[in-house]
């Protein structure tokens, strides 16, 4: 795989002007992340400012006070606490619903 070809598939597969994200990239065009990382470039933002598009942004973090209230609604509604297929499913259907999130963060800061 030579970085040509790699610069050629970010510009073709960018949307309305930005670039992909690294596993959308490897979804639409089976390169992996091997083909790339540490051969041409350091980082994934590296390789889309060499194709021409900026860095993409990191999605910002959400405050445990608005985690914590996804949680206890749900518990509510449910009338128990929430398993994580639950979870998976409440998140689908409101695109709302932070408890993926909450998991990470909880587990992170009680070690």
């Amino acid at each position: 795989m030579d970085k040509q070809h790699i610069l050629n598939e970010i510009r073709r597969t960018a949307k309305d002007g930005k670039a992909i994200g690294q596993k959308l990239f490897f979804t639409e065009t089976g390169i992996r992340v091997h083909e790339w990382h540490g051969k041409y470039w350091a980082k994934w933002g590296d390789a889309l400012l060499e194709a021409g598009f900026g860095e993409n942004e990191w999605q910002i973090a959400y405050e445990e006070s608005e985690i914590f209230k996804n949680i206890i609604g749900l518990t509510r509604k449910l009338g128990k606490y929430p398993t994580k297929a639950e979870m998976q499913l409440e998140r689908r259907e409101t695109n709302t619903f932070r408890a993926r999130i909450l998991c990470v963060v909880w587990v992170a800061r009680s070690n």
